[in-house]
């Protein structure tokens, strides 16, 4: 008994391995990992509750600084702004009076994590800081960061300034979308030049770890985004990777220090590992799939064309989940009228999992559908239409009657000859 035992635990070990394996070993209390393209959630730790950004809340005053300023605005910056934050707190050394373009500002905000570039950048979006909070309130719930508040430009502590993985991981996904922001944060040192106030070069190194070659924890497919630390978020680390099929957003928060090791990088590295070996691409349907024949109206031959699907379909989905979960929804012309030529859109085909769109394509016709003759059309309308078979029923209906009595008319004449006939041989 002891040997088969043993035996059934050699067949079964490299299954659990493999299993256990395959959930990530995350230490940070709060953490998640998404897919940048379509914001599908592939796993979650805690992801919904509240913690402390620190400067990872960077990320939002670059939202709105690449949304709502141009980076050849040259800017002044103003002694509210550079000393209104503590000394000792990560800054870029800039001086009241110096002017600088808001290009090398959101450098210095996303790079070296400045928090008194995230100041001069504000006063300069919206006149004054916290109108710009403001703002930033505002854009962070529009884009689904229902969790969060922000009371500075920076993240540095407050009790009540906050946010969660999940609303950070939203942000970071369309703020990845925005012109200049992924060539920003994917770099690793920035250069400000001299100026009037400072007349050497200002060298500018990346927090972001996951990104130096030289550094320990340094991960190849990284391409960002923001770190953050206070001693009240503790590590907090907003990081996305590209592989050729995919991207992904991590997001940490509250990471510790473990035997010298900054563990907001690991559980970010580990998770971004994570993903691309475990949540890779499905295929959702191919390139010039057949759909359902649409209806088209004033088609000469036909009431229906063909269609096929535009685009091949792939999306990442949470390890587990196979195509045949995946809800496909679709949104079809049902005002179709000919004539329709060949590879005309008509339609598209929506894929959702849970609340999530996964992916899109549209259908488009697969041959030309010529038009009725104006003939062909009128007569297609009569035979079609209600009133016509009324009234055809009411000719019909008529004609017997007038038939039926001509017949009894013909019936009577003939019966009454012959009585005629019977009375004259009487």
């Amino acid at each position: 008994m002891k040997r088969k035992l043993l035996a059934v635990c050699l067949i079964l070990l490299p299954l659990l391995s493999s299993f256990v394996e395959a959930a990530p070993s995350v230490s940070a209390p709060y953490a998640i990992l998404t897919d940048a393209k379509t914001g599908v959630v592939l796993y979650e730790k805690n992801a919904h509750t509240r913690a402390y950004p620190a400067s990872t809340t960077k990320v939002m005053t670059a939202i709105l600084a690449l949304e709502k300023g141009n980076l050849d605005d040259m800017v002044s910056v103003s002694f509210n702004a550079v000393n209104s934050i503590s000394y000792d707190s990560s800054k870029a050394g800039l001086f009241d009076g110096e002017v600088f373009s808001l290009r090398d500002l959101v450098y210095s905000l996303l790079i070296c994590s400045a928090n008194d570039a995230a100041n001069v950048i504000a006063e300069h979006i919206a006149g004054d800081i916290s109108s710009f909070v403001d703002m930033m309130n505002t854009r962070a719930m529009e884009l689904g960061a229902k969790n969060t508040h922000f009371v500075n430009t920076h993240g540095l502590h407050s009790p009540e300034h906050y946010t969660t993985a999940y609303d950070l991981a939203l942000l970071a996904r369309h703020a990845l979308t925005l012109p200049h922001f992924r060539e920003i944060v994917a770099m690793r040192s920035y250069i400000l030049e001299p100026t009037d106030k400072y007349e050497e070069k200002r060298y500018l190194n990346s927090t972001n770890h996951l990104l130096n070659p030289q550094s320990e924890y340094y991960y190849a497919n990284a391409i960002g985004i923001k770190t953050g630390y206070t001693d009240e978020a503790r590590s907090c680390l907003v990081s996305a990777s590209e592989t050729e099929d995919a991207s992904y957003i991590a997001v940490v928060l509250g990471a510790e220090s473990v035997d010298g090791q900054t563990m907001s990088f690991i559980d970010s590295r580990t998770l971004l590992k994570w993903g691309a070996a475990y949540c890779t691409p499905t295929r959702l349907v191919d390139k010039d799939t057949a759909a359902e024949a649409v209806p088209v109206r004033k088609a000469k031959g036909t009431d229906k064309v063909a269609v096929h699907t535009l685009e091949a379909v792939s999306a990442v989905l949470p390890d587990g989940v196979t195509a045949e979960q995946v809800e496909r929804l679709e949104y079809i012309n049902k005002n179709l009228e000919a004539p329709v030529a060949a590879g005309t859109v008509v339609g598209r085909v929506e894929y959702r999992y849970g609340e999530q769109v996964v992916g899109q394509t549209y259908l488009v016709t697969d041959t030309d559908v010529a038009k009725r003759s104006l003939f062909g059309t009128l007569f297609g309308k009569l035979f079609s239409s209600l009133w016509f078979y009324g009234i055809a029923c009411i000719l019909l209906l008529v004609f017997i009657l007038i038939r039926t009595r001509k017949r009894r008319l013909k019936n009577r004449r003939i019966r009454q000859a012959e009585i005629r006939r019977r009375n004259k041989y009487q």
